[in-house]
């Protein structure tokens, strides 16, 4: 099978990785790099965010989950939560009566993973969960400001509420590649602000990629989502552009769009047959 290579616009030395398949990374320098996406500056009274490390510590080890269509309900007060542990960080409590509507399962049976309104992955521990029954009468509207509830019935279950104000603004980890636009980092999900990623060989290799620069990358929120960026690599988002292995989505910035382009116009990854 044919070497596909993979290349970075600007920023590293030169690297191929031999992977599975037949498929190999080139890591190029280009005379001048391009520019950077434009990501909006805090405000300069304002200190930037201590990056949160939500590495599992070797009592709690990272829950695998697989895709689920299962809807529950709440039957014991709980709450939402930043990561599958009972430790983290809360996004807001849950009341019973609320209903969910799961993306993922652990494999443990512990805890169901839902997502927010803005696309926020929160953990809802399975304990405090029981059947979802359409038939049931649908729970009364939150009047607490402080104790949110889906704006849904028991007979809907829907995302759950925005999570933009609990959401972390920068976080550090090691990286799990999903597909090219969402990773688990730590054990926080994030969706990479700007793209529409692709799954398969692209996501192995991007994995691949940010594993031979070590693996750790530094992620900051940008409207719901996230930039997420690696030594070596630069902006992740950017170089999946550039090599075609994503689309650039509605969010995406000229530059974004830019890359995109040029990956289009050498026919590289998802623009081969194009």
């Amino acid at each position: 099978m044919p070497v596909q290579k993979w290349q970075l616009g600007a920023g590293a030395g030169v690297l191929v990785l031999a992977v599975a398949g037949g498929v190999g990374y080139t890591v190029l320098n280009k005379p001048a790099p391009a520019p950077a996406p434009v990501v909006a500056a805090a405000p300069a009274a304002a200190p930037a965010p201590a990056p949160v490390n939500l590495a599992p510590t070797d009592n709690d080890p990272v829950a695998e989950f697989a895709a689920t269509t299962d809807a529950a309900v709440v039957t014991t007060a709980t709450a939402a939560y930043l990561a599958p542990n009972l430790n983290a960080p809360q996004f807001y409590p849950l009341k019973v009566g609320t209903p969910i509507q799961g993306s993922e399962k652990s494999s443990d049976g512990k805890w169901l993973l839902a997502l927010t309104a803005d696309g926020q992955a929160a953990f809802i521990p399975m304990s405090a969960l029981g059947p979802y029954d359409p038939s049931a009468p649908a729970p009364a509207p939150a009047t607490d400001a402080a104790n949110p509830a889906p704006n849904a019935s028991a007979s809907s279950p829907a995302a759950l509420p925005s999570a933009a104000a609990n959401a972390i603004d920068a976080l550090s980890g090691k990286a799990r590649v999903i597909d090219t636009a969402t990773l688990t980092v730590g054990v926080q999900q994030v969706s990479l602000a700007g793209i529409s990623g692709e799954g398969g060989d692209a996501a192995k290799q991007l994995q691949n990629l940010i594993d031979s620069k070590g693996g750790n990358v530094d992620c900051k929120r940008q409207a719901g989502k996230y930039v997420c960026s690696e030594n070596g690599i630069g902006d992740i988002a950017r170089a999946v552009l550039y090599n075609g292995s994503a689309r650039p989505a509605a969010d995406a910035s000229d530059d974004y769009r830019k890359q995109a382009d040029d990956a289009k116009a050498a026919r590289r990854g998802v623009w081969a047959k194009s």
